[in-house]
């Protein structure tokens, strides 16, 4: 698929990829977004005040396959993270709308959204597999 960043990144495809536009805000008690890039489009709003006191943990599922971040052209990326990924809190949000879109197609039926409770640090190897032996 493709991505979007807050600021300049750096990966295999696009190497360098300028900051896309994104936009976030608060209005009372929602939390909205738009994220635009050429080929993708993410519009979400969910209620921001939500009861903090039950927290959820990370899926070991959801590190496993985050382990490797694909690109278009079928280079991968390996993700290192340190424990601000593994044991922070996550706040499941049950309470939103969503429309995202990429080229043609529209998707309806979101998962599950979450976000961390404190930032979260990673680094990526860049172009991981290229000195893979298959």
């Amino acid at each position: 698929m493709e991505y979007a960043s807050n600021i300049l990144s750096l990966d295999p495809d696009n190497l360098f990829k300028p900051k896309s536009n994104i936009n976030f805000d608060t209005n009372h008690e929602l939390m909205y977004g738009i994220v635009k890039d050429n080929n993708f489009e993410l519009k979400f709003n969910y209620n921001r005040f939500l009861d903090t006191s039950i927290y959820g943990k990370i899926s070991s599922n959801l590190i496993k396959f985050t382990d490797k971040i694909f690109y278009k052209n079928g280079l991968y990326d390996k993700v290192y993270y340190d424990s601000s990924l593994i044991h922070n809190k996550i706040i499941d949000v049950n309470d939103y709308e969503v429309y995202f879109k990429f080229f043609d197609m529209e998707f309806n039926k979101v998962d599950s959204i979450f976000y961390f409770e404190e930032p979260i640090n990673f680094v990526g190897g860049m172009w991981y597999n290229l000195n893979k032996e298959f």
